[in-house]
């Protein structure tokens, strides 16, 4: 593949975690199909804390031949995500998407720092190489 827009789908919320309401109600909502590769920004206050194993295990129920990371990878916050940097942290992502070749350590270096952005699920990526490779 020439980049990952061809292999996987982005996405994205970005607001309040609600005290991990509002990240439980993402990890119950949507489908997954059989070897769909997909990558979640949790973009909110301390959304590392809140993110529980839902999305993981969903993923591995389409793919029961597999661990629960095969086809998933999510990004979370640490610390809080501030509106002011929610559009930088997408863009990012996306642009990672578009433009080939970028790891997540060059993802994450485009976030705002104090976010503490980090990545899950990506142990069973071929890394260091690109994620596109």
């Amino acid at each position: 593949y020439n980049n990952l827009t061809q292999v996987a789908d982005f996405v994205s919320y970005s607001g309040h975690s609600g005290l991990g309401a509002n990240i439980r109600a993402l990890a119950n909502m949507g489908t997954f199909k059989k070897g769909q590769y997909q990558v979640f920004l949790v973009n909110g206050c301390d959304t590392f804390a809140y993110v529980d194993e839902s999305l993981a295990l969903a993923h591995q129920d389409v793919n029961p031949e597999f661990g629960p990371d095969k086809y998933f990878d999510i990004i979370t916050n640490a610390m809080p995500s501030y509106f002011h940097s929610n559009a930088r942290s997408n863009m990012e992502v996306i642009k990672a998407l578009v433009e080939p070749g970028m790891t997540y350590r060059e993802i994450l270096d485009g976030y705002d720092p104090q976010q503490r952005a980090a990545v899950t699920g990506e142990q069973d990526n071929r890394w260091p190489k690109k994620f596109d490779e």
